[in-house]
């Protein structure tokens, strides 16, 4: 029957109508400010509803969002419309397909001034937040959890709402959330996933059935754009951290999962925007901070994913990231030896993470002989082998008897954590895969089966790792690509505004000539709305996770204001005088160009013809020379003029 808002003027009321719950919440005038509304919250059911008269709106929903404290008062995001996007037995995970961000009360006061202004604006932020992500929930499914952290819960935990085990991190509307946790709306309190979801119900691997369900879940922390978010803060949250899950189910309902994780270098690192194409880089010079920053961001991972971490640090060896890639090679090492003295001195307080670094320069690999089928030769990196063996995954029988836990995580990361990690991790994935049916036949039929080393070595002794690359079992490749490039689209959509580069190979198992065009146009793309549009982007992410709290003080001063950067009317002003000034340069070099120009037998209306037509080729090319000069001196090594221009976040400056 689904779920209603009734909107009065001091008053609303959430009604389900399946359960006959609800939630009443009054406006109450501020006592010590007339123009601040607060609101009373209160769990009730329809029949103890107090009488409620006047004009009523009436709005269907499916779910609330979170709840937003605008300049007027007090706004509620609810979910109008979703769609069932996995349906597996008696679960269903769903995705929203559109949100409602509306007054709680027909009493919030409207302004003429630069606070209506403002709360425009609010708005349209919180509509582009919403714009710019997928959203999915689950009634009954933790999304946010992993299957091996769901077979560990009691069964006391199991009947538990969701929310009450939800990882937090993943957990996007959990603080626009808190007005309903505070009052235990259990019912009401539905968790919602930033990420990716795949579900594909007919796979086969040598004759073996099963499905296979892809979930990335973005976290909230650190939340943000390519270049407005970087690095790690002194929580040891990290931008842009992605975990994946792998999910294979089978017929007998035995269960395999693999998890890996992604994530900025754990270092306090930025690179702003200036207009420049690749934006410098520059590094905290205070490396303590960097390395207690780190410090708390592996004791996390442990934490989460118990003490056996891989570090795969993909940047290039060589300029910005050279230095980035050496310090922290050097905080992974002081880590290590603040470790040691730990435990020499019995001050260990938690487990000491046991940190495995490597350092491998995707970008040299694929420029070497073999080029792209080089990348399976991180499997030749020391002891990489064994600590995978040991890493293991999750299996659960079909008797619920959980057989085998992931002992540990890969932590992959390039600058941005998008494109070149996503090829490497779709890597990672396929092995264990192969890995997980090989030991599932095994079990099934208790006969050794390989799938993932049919051939035992090459002719000079080394493993074969090809089928890491790029398997043989067809169907399975043409479905485990699909979602790997489509997990890489969603993810850069997210932080970089664009598909992700490299997807042709994820796709295809190689570099076409279409695939590097595409990289040309979706890099030309992310160098606008990195620079122009991001800023933007950011501020409407910190509002829609409750980041920035509006100020309901008397002297309000606008956040769009504060900004050093040139606003968007100076902006146009600023591009018209540029042609004007390239207009004036052009016509000069029409009036000072020598008419002395030699001609052939031709008529003097030929002669005055050709002179022109010379002339003006000439003004123009010199002009458009200039111009690409000015361009190109901005974008290769960007300029203060660049700094003004760019987009930057405005509601939270330091990011």
């Amino acid at each position: 029957k689904g779920k209603v808002l009734k909107i009065y003027d001091t008053k609303a009321v959430f009604e389900s109508l399946d359960t006959g719950s609800c939630i009443l919440i009054t406006q109450n005038n501020s006592t010590n400010n007339i123009n601040t509304k607060t609101k009373e919250i209160q769990l009730t059911t329809k029949h103890f509803l107090p009488d409620l008269i006047g004009i009523c709106q009436i709005i269907n929903f499916e779910v609330i969002y979170g709840f937003y404290e605008l300049i007027s008062g007090p706004y509620v995001a609810l979910v109008i419309e979703s769609e069932p996007f996995v349906t597996i037995g008696p679960v269903i995970i769903r995705k929203a397909k559109k949100f409602l961000v509306i007054p709680l009360f027909h009493e919030n006061k409207l302004y003429v001034d630069t606070k209506q202004q403002d709360e425009d604006k609010y708005l349209e932020l919180l509509q582009l937040g919403f714009q710019s992500h997928n959203f999915f929930y689950s009634y009954t499914f933790d999304l946010t959890l992993t299957q091996q952290e769901i077979s560990s819960l009691s069964n006391t935990e199991l009947s538990n709402p969701l929310y009450t085990r939800a990882d937090e991190r993943f957990f996007w509307n959990k603080d626009v959330l808190s007005d309903l946790i505070n009052i235990s709306a259990d019912e009401w309190i539905i968790p919602f996933l930033s990420g990716y979801i795949e579900f594909k119900h007919e796979c086969i691997i040598e004759n073996e059935k099963f499905a296979f369900l892809f979930i990335s879940r973005r976290s909230r922390y650190r939340q943000g754009c390519r270049f407005t978010k970087r690095g790690v803060d002194s929580n040891g949250n990290v931008a842009n951290f992605v975990e994946t899950e792998q999910i294979l189910i089978f017929p007998d309902s035995t269960v395999f999962s693999y998890v890996q994780i992604r994530g900025s270098i754990p270092l306090y690192w930025k690179s702003p925007v200036t207009m420049k194409y690749e934006p410098k880089v520059y590094i905290d010079p205070n490396i303590k901070l960097s390395v207690d920053a780190a410090d708390k961001h592996f004791h996390s991972l442990v934490n989460k994913y118990s003490n056996n971490i891989l570090i795969m640090n993909l940047i290039d060896m060589k300029k910005d990231q050279l230095k980035l890639g050496s310090l922290y090679k050097d905080v992974i090492d002081q880590l290590h030896q603040k470790n040691l003295i730990n435990i020499s001195t019995n001050t260990v307080s938690s487990v000491i993470p046991n940190l495995h670094y490597y350092w491998f320069d995707f970008h040299h690999e694929v420029k070497k002989k073999g080029k792209w089928n080089n990348l399976v030769n991180v499997f030749d990196l020391p002891n990489i082998n064994e600590i995978l063996t040991n890493q293991s995954y999750f299996c659960r029988l079909s008797s619920t008897e959980v057989i085998s836990k992931q002992n540990g995580v890969i932590r992959t990361n390039c600058m941005d954590n998008l494109d070149r990690t996503n090829v490497i991790q779709s890597i990672f994935g396929r092995r264990i895969i192969l890995i997980q049916l090989s030991d599932y036949i095994q079990m099934k039929y208790n006969k050794p089966t390989m799938l993932y080393n049919k051939v035992d070595s090459k002719a000079d002794g080394k493993i074969d790792n090809s089928m890491y690359y790029n398997s043989k079992y067809t169907q399975f490749e043409k479905i485990y690509k699909y979602v790997w490039s489509n997990n890489a689209n969603s993810i850069s959509l997210g932080y970089a505004g664009t598909n992700a580069l490299k997807v042709d190979f994820t796709r295809t198992g190689k570099r076409t000539i279409k695939g590097m065009i595409n990289d040309g146009i979706n890099s030309v793309q992310r160098y606008y709305i990195n620079n122009f549009l991001d800023g933007n982007k950011q501020d409407a992410i910190d509002l829609l996770l409750g980041n920035y709290v509006i100020s309901k003080s008397t002297d309000y001063k606008s956040p769009f204001n504060q900004s050093n950067n040139i606003d968007d009317d100076n902006i146009t002003n600023y591009f018209i005088k540029s042609f004007v000034v390239c207009i004036i340069i052009f016509l000069s070099l029409l009036i000072i160009l020598p008419n002395q120009i030699k001609y052939t037998d031709k008529t003097v209306e030929d002669r005055y013809i050709d002179s022109l037509g010379l002339h003006l080729v000439i003004s123009l090319s010199i002009t458009s020379v200039i111009v690409i000069i000015i361009l190109y001196t901005i974008v290769k090594k960007g300029s203060k003029l660049g700094e003004k221009l760019v987009k930057t976040p405005k509601l939270l400056l330091d990011n």
